[in-house]
């Protein structure tokens, strides 16, 4: 694990640990080898599992913060100032745009992007990628954007 500055961990959490998978065909497990990488003023709740990554490193990006329960799988990337809510899951390699929040509950299947400023509401599961500033509600095939997201943090674009 590689930590930044001013970084909270709570009670119960797992940084690193290790991603499994079947070798196809086989019954042979896969170990991965990559770090987590946890940037400055990031803070991460309890009982969180973030899993390190197979192909590349887990990155939560500076002032990311993941709310209780919430298991990040591996080789993700969490964009700065994203929020993730309590007991979500997000499967490997999936990529979140800076300033995006995910609501409690919610589930996002492998290989997914999640672009910026996006909200994904409660409960719903994500099968495909969001565009930048997408509300999501639901859970259609790609997920359903309800609105555009107007709102924009102070001192940025």
């Amino acid at each position: 694990m590689d930590k930044g500055h001013n970084v909270k961990i709570g009670h119960g959490t797992v940084i690193g640990a290790y991603p499994l998978m079947f070798k196809k065909g086989t019954h042979k497990l896969i170990f991965g080898t990559k770090r987590v990488v946890l940037e400055d003023n990031v803070v991460i709740g309890n009982n969180v599992t973030i899993m390190g990554g197979f192909y590349r490193d887990t990155i939560i990006r500076k002032g990311a913060k993941i709310w209780d329960g919430t298991v990040i799988g591996h080789d993700c990337d969490i964009g700065e100032n994203v929020a993730i809510a309590t007991n979500a899951t997000l499967n490997g390699e999936v990529n979140v745009g800076q300033w995006s929040f995910i609501s409690s509950g919610v589930v996002v299947k492998p290989k997914v992007n999640i672009g910026e400023y996006v909200q994904v509401g409660l409960g719903a599961i994500v099968l495909g990628d969001i565009p930048d500033r997408g509300v999501v509600i639901g859970g259609d095939k790609p997920p359903k954007v309800v609105r555009i997201n107007e709102w924009k943090p102070n001192g940025n674009e």
